[in-house]
């Protein structure tokens, strides 16, 4: 992060707390345990990908389509364009 010029001829500078939490190399022990958590989640949510159901039958993917296309009888449908909805 740097300073920035504005139109205006302005000098801008970075604050000091953002300075320091992406710019200094202390701050990493900082984000550790985000980073260490944000891959955990989402190696969880991969691996409920790989469950029977998903690979085997075909049923869950099935029913997620269906549920997809679907118009209600009130409401907004989640696919509100009707050649998309032919697509799929």
């Amino acid at each position: 992060m740097a300073a920035v010029l504005t139109c205006r001829g302005d000098v801008v500078q970075d604050p000091s707390l953002a300075k320091l939490l992406f710019n200094d190399m202390r701050s990493a022990w900082l984000w550790l345990p985000l980073r260490l958590w944000l891959g955990y989640q989402w190696l969880d949510a991969v691996s409920h990908k790989f469950t029977p159901a998903w690979l085997e039958t075909g049923e869950a993917l099935r029913g997620f389509w269906k549920n997809a296309v679907t118009i209600p009888a009130q409401g907004r449908p989640p696919i509100s364009f009707d050649w998309y909805r032919a697509f799929l």
